[in-house]
């Protein structure tokens, strides 16, 4: 049975301000990065901003958590910790509606999509979507039926020199079951 949770945040609005912030957030993160996977593109931001909202989301949310420091030059570091680093999220943001990766290191993946965009304008989206999670389990097992020819999940794609995995944003668990999780310990 599919459990539902209609009572989950799972749409949350984006207001100027954190544009503003996670603009700066890119900038800083690009003097010091030592990878350039893509070149910059003017919505890179959008990455950040998944971040500050699902830190606002885990605050609305009363979860026990540590956002792991985004600017920095040490590439290998998850986004989100929980049971006092125990256990590792990253959050993937884009508006493509696929959960895009290429390794896979951390516990948890949540996709954000930034959407509503203002007149049409990517750099201005009016809110961000928490389209759900997978497991590193899960993630790996996607991988495999992909490798294996099997696209029915996920698939993988060529962009800039970069082989990138992803899955189907429809495939992905509902963020109500990772809440249950990454809260059992309150």
């Amino acid at each position: 049975m599919i459990k539902l949770y209609p009572t989950i945040l799972t749409e949350i609005p984006v207001g100027m301000k954190q544009i503003q912030k996670a603009k700066r957030m890119q900038d800083e993160f690009n003097m010091i990065k030592v990878s350039n996977k893509f070149p910059n593109r003017k919505t890179d931001f959008h990455g950040a901003l998944g971040e500050l909202m699902f830190d606002l989301w885990l605050k609305i949310e009363n979860v026990d958590y540590e956002w792991v420091e985004f600017i920095t030059n040490i590439p290998n570091d998850p986004d989100f910790t929980f049971f006092n680093g125990s256990k590792t999220l990253d959050v993937k943001t884009t508006r493509f509606g696929r959960l895009y990766f290429q390794k896979i290191e951390w516990d948890y993946y949540v996709l954000v999509e930034p959407c509503d965009f203002q007149g049409g304008d990517y750099t201005k989206p009016q809110a961000v979507k928490i389209k759900g999670w997978l497991s590193k389990e899960e993630m790996m097992e996607i991988k495999n039926q992909v490798d294996s020819g099997n696209i029915s999940n996920g698939n993988k794609e060529t962009k800039f020199g970069k082989e990138s995995y992803f899955v189907y944003a429809d495939k992905l668990n509902h963020i109500g079951e990772l809440l249950e999780i990454i809260k059992q310990n309150d």
